[in-house]
């Protein structure tokens, strides 16, 4: 009830009923404003980046019909990446880990950057579970392999040693 952003993606992912581009448009544009406005938390625009990512990866043509809130949310980065930490242990670096997926989703190469950030993580265990989530959420968006090498080879890597 909570969690609005991960409960339309459970819907759009789980049901059988094919939606309308205006709806799945207007949950992407909404997702996009919850990024785009720093009182939020940090914990809704995890979400709201859940949400993105799946509907970026899902053959719904979004990202053509969205061009100019995409455009927006890319030159938008330290707001879509500052948020408020209430009673939760999470940080800004899990948002951050979160929107280089989602930036990965807009075409940029995050490589670099991801390998930084997971270093930032480091051994914190919710902030692990939190970027395995993220990690799930992102390959299990359109069932696909994913397409650069480098980052198959990241998830990979970072999946043993949490294992480890």
């Amino acid at each position: 009830m909570n969690q609005p952003h991960i409960t339309i993606k459970n819907i759009l992912q789980q049901s059988t009923v094919k939606f309308s581009n205006d709806l799945i448009d207007s949950a992407f544009q909404v997702s996009s404003e919850t990024l785009l406005r720093e009182n939020q938390t940090i914990e809704a625009k995890i979400d709201a980046i859940e949400l993105l990512v799946y509907l970026l990866k899902s053959p719904t043509s979004v990202q053509e019909r969205n061009k100019n809130k995409i455009i927006e949310l890319l030159s938008s980065k330290p707001q879509v990446e500052k948020a408020q930490a209430i009673m939760m242990n999470l940080n800004e670096t899990n948002l951050r880990f979160s929107a280089l997926l989602l930036y990965n989703c807009l075409g940029e190469d995050i490589t670099a950057e991801l390998l930084n950030i997971l270093v930032d993580i480091g051994d914190d265990t919710l902030s692990n579970r939190k970027a395995s989530a993220a990690f799930l959420n992102y390959l299990e968006a359109n069932n696909s392999p994913v397409s650069d090498v480098q980052l198959e080879h990241i998830i990979l890597q970072q999946a043993i040693e949490w294992c480890v």
